[in-house]
């Protein structure tokens, strides 16, 4: 098992993060792409890239956030993966 990182990022950071997705597949390019490939290699990682489109984002009443900050507070956890269940 090796873990799987889901990454948030703002899709509107050109030139570090540029994602293109099809039905099936991401594309990014851009230098945190290639940086995150090149790490990810090296530490035996997979990972994915979130989009969040609302912006930085802000704090609640409720003490909640949206946007990217929520994104990151609710959204980011690390999974572990099986080589078969990435293959198949």
């Amino acid at each position: 098992m090796y873990p799987h990182l889901r990454l948030v990022v703002d899709p509107t950071a050109i030139p570090w993060v540029f994602i293109t997705e099809t039905i099936d597949k991401q594309y990014c390019t851009g230098i945190l792409c290639g940086l995150v490939e090149y790490v990810s290699k090296s530490l035996n990682f997979s990972y994915e890239f979130v989009k969040e489109l609302d912006g930085i984002g802000h704090e609640l009443s409720n003490g909640s956030w949206v946007g990217f900050m929520g994104r990151i507070l609710k959204d980011v956890r690390i999974t572990f993966k099986t080589q078969s269940s990435v293959e198949s």
